[in-house]
């Protein structure tokens, strides 16, 4: 091994290689509360049933089986995401049924359901992403929401997505967050996804920048330490030296670059698709590596992964950073 990108997520953070964890990423849904520019109307449009209950217990269970037989894991982490996954309809007994499985559950959200909402449901969670969208988003009430998070001890924080089209709405709406906000932020491009393609918008070196000036606020609430190493990712350089590294930042630098790497995605991570598919990434490698589709499959007939996968594509997507990647 000559480096590595490695996340803390074992409860053995003295041996970051020794990675009991299994992080899923679930897309319940397409019905969503936004309509942004950047995304296909596949990500919005409602086309596609929320999630059978039943079914997906039954999903959840067989993966605890088999990944914790297979590669000794022993935390499992399931970020629900939608379109809004607030507005599943069974979001509350789902996000129950997995914290009495010991799943540790996040949500990724655009945190546009009201403060009483919040207030009721939120403690269902143990961290929560709060997408900003500059089309739709009113920053007060995002940055009231995240603030009420933090009080109720879930580690709530917010991804503002760096719209070029919107350049001086995000800068003064970040400043908001910044001095009223209580949560940390990470700030990042934003990706124009369609079906099999990701592209990027086009920035100024100006809106670069700016970008790399601001990539990361740091919280000023702490909810507990010991959940804050979920997020934390270490880049293990070629004298074996450590750098705590930001994950957003990783997908706007050209330098890193995993191509032909090994990477431990259908390991590490899954990837949960609103149609059914099982993705060991959302990458174009990962996505052209299907598990099975646990919407019309035999759940029990899945064939899961033996080993990583190379690397042919490059990251665009937090979730798909957070697996080991070895060269």
């Amino acid at each position: 091994m000559n480096t590595a990108l490695l996340s803390a997520w074992s409860h053995n953070t003295n041996n970051l290689f020794d990675n009991k964890t299994l992080r899923i990423n679930w897309h319940l849904g397409n019905t969503c509360t936004f309509k942004c520019s950047y995304c296909a109307p596949l990500c919005h449009d409602g086309s596609i049933p929320w999630t059978d209950l039943d079914r997906s217990k039954e999903l959840v269970d067989t993966i605890l089986d088999v990944y914790s037989k297979r590669f000794d894991k022993e935390i499992f982490m399931f970020e629900l995401t939608g379109g809004e996954p607030t507005v599943y309809p069974h979001i509350d007994e789902f996000s129950k049924f997995l914290k009495q499985r010991g799943i540790i559950v996040s949500l990724c959200t655009n945190g546009s359901r009201s403060l009483r909402w919040w207030d009721e449901f939120g403690g269902n969670f143990t961290s929560i992403t709060n997408s900003y969208h500059p089309e739709f988003t009113d920053v007060k009430h995002l940055t009231e929401v995240c603030n009420l998070l933090r009080l109720k001890k879930v580690d709530a924080h917010s991804l503002v997505l760096l719209d070029p089209d919107n350049f001086d709405k995000v800068k003064k709406d970040l400043e908001y967050m910044r001095e009223y906000g209580t949560f940390g932020v990470f700030v990042r491009k934003v990706y124009k996804r369609n079906e099999g393609t990701t592209t990027t918008r086009d920035y100024t070196q100006e809106q670069l920048d700016y970008l790399e000036k601001n990539n990361y606020i740091a919280p000023k609430l702490d909810v507990d330490p010991d959940k804050e190493l979920i997020t934390r990712t270490f880049w293990i350089k070629e004298d074996n030296s450590r750098e705590e590294i930001n994950e957003n930042f990783i997908m706007g630098n050209p330098k890193y670059n995993f191509k032909n790497w090994n990477c431990y995605s259908g390991i590490d991570t899954l990837s949960l698709d609103m149609r059914g598919y099982i993705f060991p990434a959302y990458c174009s490698t990962g996505t052209s590596n299907s598990i099975g589709n646990w919407r019309t499959d035999n759940i029990k007939d899945i064939k899961w992964p033996e080993k990583p996968m190379i690397c042919n594509s490059k990251c665009t997507c937090v979730h798909d950073v957070k697996s080991r990647k070895i060269k």
